[in-house]
């Protein structure tokens, strides 16, 4: 294990301290899988499947409580962005009033970009402890990346891309593995 140490980036400083993760005692059955549907409207269906009895617990709902400050974070920078289109179309980007609401839309997107971390985070988090807490050795997605969208609004494309094919999987994977659970993609 090594020193703390300090990185600089564009979002000031970050303080990295290594830390040691004791090995856990985690007590599986074998095939028991929590199957996670990724939603628009909710963040995630989970259910336990054991090989033997099928479904083995009602499904568990993961529906963050920050995802309407989310949606309207989202709005928000939207209208602002097509404010801006139109001062620029006006002619007006050099102005005073186009630079201060330019400031406010790149705070709104940072300030959107890291609820959505938080989010997916969270989510992560909790399908990591219904896998554990069912004894599961499995979390399972259904593998999302080659079905073509229907002709969508933005809205609806950009949630399903946060959701089912953002960073979400990937934090589920890492955490997961952090405690000795696997996780899989399978085709829909």
């Amino acid at each position: 294990m090594g020193a703390p140490t300090v990185h600089q980036s564009e979002h000031g400083y970050t303080l990295d301290m290594p830390v040691e993760i004791p090995a856990q005692d985690i007590e599986t059955t074998e095939n028991r899988v929590l199957s996670a549907d990724l939603g628009v409207k909710k963040q995630a269906t989970a259910v336990v499947v054991d090989g033997d009895n099928g479904q083995i617990a009602p499904p568990e709902i993961i529906d963050h409580s920050s995802k309407q400050k989310l949606s309207r974070l989202t709005t928000e920078a939207d209208h602002l962005d097509d404010w801006l289109a139109a001062l620029r179309h006006d002619g007006k980007a050099h102005t005073d009033r186009f630079k201060h609401l330019h400031n406010e839309y790149e705070y709104l997107r940072q300030k959107e970009t890291r609820l959505r971390n938080q989010i997916q985070h969270d989510v992560a988090n909790q399908l990591v402890w219904l896998a554990l807490q069912y004894g599961c050795e499995t979390i399972v997605f259904e593998s999302l990346g080659q079905i073509e969208l229907p002709d969508v609004d933005g809205t609806l494309a950009h949630s399903i891309s946060t959701w089912a094919r953002g960073d979400l999987l990937d934090l589920a994977e890492y955490k997961a593995e952090l405690v000795g659970v696997i996780v899989e993609s399978v085709n829909p």
